[in-house]
């Protein structure tokens, strides 16, 4: 039955989706993948370039469904290049004089075509150039289960949620807790494996986020892509902390992880820019398009403003398309709606951005305006917020009083405020705080802790504690400026204070797990 899942979606799923998934097949067996296609020009037809356990150079072209006639006229060009020009890449010799070229598909040859193939590859082998070979979809199918197979859910209740993540519809907004809890339940199965079966695991979970992302990746939902990659990143980090895993032993898949993170912003940003504000896509819901594009612009904000934070502290400079990206979120800002505090990490990326990129007083502009949004939705008789641990449908339909109704109230009460208001004395806004301080000190600042920090990449935090207190009614602005000048580092897990640039991926996926530490640590890093 297992094989028969494998071929279900290995064959149906597009180039880009099983991209990442066939570069962890070959880490597992024993490859060193040195280039994944980012699907642009200059590719060489190059998809994947990897090396084996004794040196080789293998080099694969990548393609979907039936190879025939006219298949195979259409793509014989980038197969020139396969199999003619050798792969230059910094991590290879200057010089590659042989290295194994091959086509994949995860679909099947046409009889007449595979005689055309033949011919060709012999052909180009007789002029000198690098013979090729073939890879088809029986023999992914084959290769994915033998290393794959035991790892997917047999249980009934892991297989029902495991099918209910699959099947959701592509468009759809990404069913993060079910998704996360998922992976959580996955490894917490594997903790009293070996060693090696765990690292089995890790690669294992890679080829699953794929598998369950496959309607994500059909329908270009680059978000859902990405909040999933990232929650999946967060369940591998607590599972190698809690089992001190050397990084050395799963530090192939992460990249892999991050590759196809990557891929996706610059696919996100190759849809975005050819728009000029038009955003929304009546497919993504019933609300009314003026609050849909409020809210899908807050959303994209926020991703692409983290993206940039990620790549700055990941890379030490900015994306090679910065102003490209600059230009998209200054169209979107004034498109933004705050209707809850799950919005809050979207708009610390902004501001963040803002301020590390050396626009300091739009910075300013921007906190401010953020910090009196929150503190003023607790004056009067307003409600406050629904917290960071309501989704953004959950907050949507709570600010339109549609859907489940939430009793919780959220009225002077936040999860946030105390992040925004030590965001505003490390930039020095004293006045600005100085004549909210009446409303913000009577806002209770609440924080779950956890007991152990790695519990911070936990979706729910069953041995933490809620801590909550109120600001000094008269607040001293040096005591303010000295609380957020302090190194909270120390509080975050290991893993984690070894990439910092995590962190803005991370809050954009698990707001809930927001607060000033993770805020301080992205203006002082950024700006460092």
């Amino acid at each position: 039955m297992k094989s028969k899942i494998v071929e279900n979606w290995l064959t149906k799923v597009n180039e880009l989706t099983f991209t990442i998934p066939f570069s962890q097949l070959l880490i597992s067996e024993g490859h060193r993948v040195v280039h994944i296609s980012s699907q642009g020009p200059l590719e060489q037809g190059k998809d994947i370039i990897s090396v084996d356990a004794s040196g080789v150079v293998h080099c694969y072209q990548l393609k979907c469904g039936k190879i025939n006639g006219r298949v195979w006229a259409e793509i014989k060009a980038e197969i020139d290049q396969l199999v003619e020009l050798p792969p230059k890449h910094p991590s290879l010799p200057e010089v590659v004089e042989e290295w194994e070229a091959y086509l994949v598909t995860n679909g099947s040859i046409a009889n007449p075509t595979a005689r055309d193939i033949y011919d060709y590859a012999e052909s180009k082998k007789g002029k000198g150039h690098r013979p090729l070979r073939t890879m088809v979809g029986g023999e992914l199918v084959a290769a994915f289960t033998e290393f794959y197979d035991e790892f997917l859910p047999v249980e009934v209740l892991d297989l029902q949620t495991f099918l209910e993540i699959y099947n959701q519809n592509g468009d759809f907004e990404l069913d993060a807790s079910k998704f996360k809890l998922f992976f959580e339940s996955f490894f917490e199965a594997k903790c009293d494996v070996s060693r090696q079966r765990k690292v089995e695991a890790i690669r294992a979970s890679l080829v699953l986020c794929n598998y369950l992302l496959s309607q994500k990746y059909e329908t270009e939902n680059h978000i859902g892509v990405i909040k999933g990659h990232v929650l999946l990143l967060a369940s591998m980090y607590e599972f190698c902390e809690h089992h001190n895993l050397a990084p050395r032993l799963w530090r192939d898949s992460e990249e892999l992880i991050y590759e196809g993170i990557e891929i996706q912003f610059k696919q996100l940003m190759s849809e975005l820019e050819p728009l000029s504000g038009g955003y929304v896509q009546r497919k993504y819901g019933v609300l009314s398009e003026a609050l849909t594009n409020k809210i899908r612009c807050s959303e994209l904000l926020g991703y692409l403003a983290a993206f940039k934070n990620y790549y700055r502290l990941r890379h030490g400079q900015n994306p090679d398309n910065d102003e490209t990206f600059d230009s998209v979120m200054a169209s979107m800002i004034d498109n933004r709606a705050l209707l809850g505090e799950v919005f809050v990490p979207y708009f610390v990326n902004y501001i963040t951005d803002l301020h590390c990129g050396g626009k300091a007083e739009e910075a300013a502009t921007r906190l401010t305006q953020l910090v009196v949004a929150l503190s003023n939705s607790h004056a009067g008789e307003r409600r406050g917020m629904p917290s960071p641990y309501y989704g953004l449908a959950e907050t949507v339909n709570w600010a339109l009083g549609r859907g489940r109704r939430i009793e919780e109230d959220f009225q002077f009460r936040s999860h946030s405020i105390h992040a925004l208001t030590l965001m505003s004395a490390h930039i020095g806004l004293h006045d600005e705080m100085q004549t909210l301080w009446p409303l913000i000190s009577r806002i209770s600042r609440e924080e779950i802790i956890p007991e152990s920090s790695k519990d911070y990449f936990l979706w729910r935090m069953d041995q933490g504690n809620l801590h909550s207190s109120f600001p000094e009614a008269t607040q001293s602005w040096n005591s303010l400026r000295t609380e957020a000048a302090q190194d909270y580092s120390e509080a975050l897990p290991k893993i984690l204070r070894e990439r910092k640039y995590f962190i803005p991926l991370f809050i954009n996926a698990m707001p809930h797990r927001f607060n000033h530490r993770f805020a301080l640590l992205l203006l002082n890093e950024g700006s460092g």
